[in-house]
């Protein structure tokens, strides 16, 4: 995005960011965890959507909790470069779905019925009156009762100042090199983006027009693991 688009409203992007997560290095999925769950906290839309992970990983269920919709397989396939081609075709296939749902969440929020409205039924909180950044012992001394840490997020988002929508696209860029999904679905999505949706890719390598598109590069380099003495991958540091 050029700096003549990028107008600063109230401390939140009018025209969201491209930001490109890439490298060898551990730690890609691990950032884009904690930007999602930054994002939340300040009451903005978040898509997670995870490519090539269908078997059950740490992050999902505290981003759920969050309110984080969160779109992936749920059905482990094995490593792509292990696949036969009829196996390859079947991955394409549910790569290709895991995209459409992301197309799906962004009608849903568009359209309003995401995160549409708080769920206290205290009219200062319904309408929007509670002041942004309130804590969870206020709000539930405006409410009279306990409430949920997405009750608060909806809260914060009915009362203004929300940054932009986030969609996180973890390890697409892998996908797009194993060739399941077609570069001019990505550069159709990347082309008819809604202005204030902050887009976040992540995988080991990107091409150069994203390179070209991007606001933010950042690339993990790795240099050192456990892995290199025969460590296995660890619940809870790797997945």
């Amino acid at each position: 995005m050029d700096a003549e688009n990028a107008v600063t409203m109230g401390g939140a992007m009018s025209n969201g960011f491209l930001h490109l997560y890439i490298g060898e290095g551990k730690g890609k999925t691990t950032t884009v965890v904690g930007l999602a769950a930054r994002a939340r906290g300040h009451g903005s839309n978040v898509i997670f959507a995870q490519f090539f992970k269908g078997c059950k990983t740490g992050e999902t269920t505290p981003l759920e909790s969050l309110g984080v919709t969160v779109i992936r397989s749920g059905e482990d396939a094995g490593f792509v470069w292990d696949m036969d081609s009829e196996q390859r075709t079947a991955f394409k296939v549910k790569q290709e779905q895991i995209f459409r749902g992301v197309y799906d969440a962004i009608e849903e929020i568009n359209s309003g019925r995401q995160n549409a409205a708080p769920t206290c039924s205290d009219e200062a909180h319904v309408d929007g009156s509670i002041p942004y950044g309130d804590s969870f012992s206020e709000l539930q001394a405006i409410c009279g009762r306990e409430v949920s840490a997405v009750e608060t997020t909806n809260c914060r988002s009915s009362a203004g100042g929300a940054a932009p929508t986030i969609i996180v696209l973890d390890e697409i860029l892998d996908a797009l090199t194993e060739g399941m999904i077609d570069e001019e679905a990505l550069r159709g999505f990347m082309a008819h983006k809604a202005d204030g949706f902050e887009i976040v890719l992540t995988g080991r390598e990107a091409p150069e027009w994203l390179h070209e598109e991007a606001d933010y590069i950042t690339e993990m380099k790795k240099l050192k693991h456990p892995y290199d003495i025969g460590a296995e991958a660890r619940a809870g540091i790797e997945y």
